[in-house]
C-alpha cells in the first residue's frame, strides 16, 4: 500500500507542476486525482489504527523490545502518511479544492505515542531499577533518581487516562509504586547536610548501621 501510495503522491507532484502550465481542462483532471488520492490515505491511516488495537500491545506476556519494534515501525509509517497529507492539502488550496482534514491522523499519533511511552517505560523502569538495588546508597544520585520516579509516575498517570484497558499499566504502576515511598528515604539519607549526630541518631532508630557500609545498597 505504501509504495503505490509514494508512486500515486509522485505522480500528483508532477501532475501539478505540469498543471500549473496548461489549460483548465489539464487542471481539473488533475483535481480528480488529487481527490481521488484522499481515500486512499485515509484508508491507509485507519490500517496503522488497526494495527494499534493488535493483542501484542496489550499482552503481559510480549517481551518490551518486541512490542516496541512493532510501535516504532506503525510510527514509521504513520510518520510517512503524515508527509504524503502535507502537500495534498497545499494541491487542494492551490487547485480551488475542499480541503480534506486529517483528523483521525492526529487521534492515531496520540494513542501510537502513548502506547509507546509505556512501552518504552517498561523496558527502561526495569534497567533502571535493577541498577538501583544493586548500587551502593553512597553511589546513588538522589536527584537523579528522584526525578525518575517523578516522570515514571507520569507516565503511569497518563496510560492509566489514556489506555485504561491495557493491562501493562497497572504492571507498571505496581513497579513504581514500590520506588515511591523509597524516594524521600533515600533522599533524606543522601544529605549532604546529615551530621555525625544525625547519624548516630538514624543507626539507633534503625538498629543497624548505614553510614560507611559500602554494602549497602
Amino acid at each position: 500500500h505504501l509504495v503505490m501510495a509514494e508512486e500515486n503522491m509522485s505522480t500528483l507532484d508532477t501532475g501539478v507542476q505540469i498543471a500549473e502550465g496548461r489549460e483548465d481542462e489539464d487542471t481539473k483532471r488533475f483535481a480528480v486525482e488529487i481527490a481521488d488520492e484522499v481515500p486512499r490515505l485515509k484508508k491507509a491511516i485507519g490500517e496503522v489504527r488497526e494495527q494499534l488495537d493488535s493483542s501484542i500491545v496489550a499482552s503481559l506476556d510480549e517481551q518490551p523490545k518486541n512490542v516496541i519494534g512493532f510501535l516504532e515501525i506503525q510510527h514509521d509509517e504513520l510518520g510517512k502518511l503524515r508527509s504524503r497529507s502535507e502537500p495534498l492539502v497545499e494541491y487542494q488550496v492551490e487547485l480551488g479544492q475542499e480541503v480534506d482534514d486529517y483528523d483521525t491522523l492526529d487521534e492515531v499519533a496520540t494513542d501510537l505515542n502513548l502506547k509507546l511511552r509505556l512501552w518504552r517505560g517498561m523496558r527502561e523502569w526495569s534497567a533502571l531499577t535493577a541498577s538501583w538495588v544493586e548500587t551502593p546508597l553512597s553511589e546513588i544520585d538522589a536527584t537523579e533518581l528522584e526525578t525518575h520516579v517523578q516522570a515514571y509516575n507520569k507516565t503511569v498517570y497518563q496510560a492509566s487516562k489514556g489506555l485504561p484497558g491495557n493491562p501493562v499499566v497497572p504492571k507498571l504502576k505496581e513497579s513504581v509504586d514500590t520506588f515511591t515511598p523509597v524516594l524521600p528515604v533515600v533522599v533524606n539519607l543522601r544529605n549532604t547536610s546529615l551530621q555525625e549526630r544525625h547519624w548516630t541518631a538514624i543507626h539507633d532508630l534503625v538498629g543497624f548501621t548505614i553510614q560507611g557500609d559500602t554494602s549497602f545498597t
